[in-house]
């Protein structure tokens, strides 16, 4: 990770819900190219979005109401973002496609 990464980490961190206009003001006020700011988010998000095991996961065998259960299990437990409990969610289903059906079952 870079120098300019961990100080996009950090603004999003501190400020949370980011739009355009807080994201150039940012950057004006680091000293930063507004474009090459944007080129290392997307690089950013790419390379989050490729982590976890669920890249080899077919998509087609995923039972949508058990992934729906897993996002809110993921959202009530461990973290606010959708996106985060999308792939938790989804690299337990990689491992077992009734995963939270399962849980579900245990907790009764």
């Amino acid at each position: 990770m870079n120098n300019l990464q961990v100080e996009i980490i950090k603004f999003f961190l501190k400020k949370g819900d980011v739009n355009d206009d807080d994201f150039h003001a940012f950057c004006e006020e680091n000293g930063i190219d507004p474009h090459e700011a944007e080129t290392e988010v997307y690089k950013m998000i790419g390379s989050f979005i490729n982590a976890g095991n669920y890249k080899d996961l077919d998509f087609s065998t995923i039972d949508m109401n058990e992934f729906k259960m897993g996002i809110k299990f993921e959202m009530e437990e461990h973290t606010e973002n959708i996106l985060f409990a999308s792939k938790i969610a989804l690299d337990h289903l990689q491992e077992d496609s009734k995963y939270y059906t399962k849980l579900s079952e245990a907790k009764l």
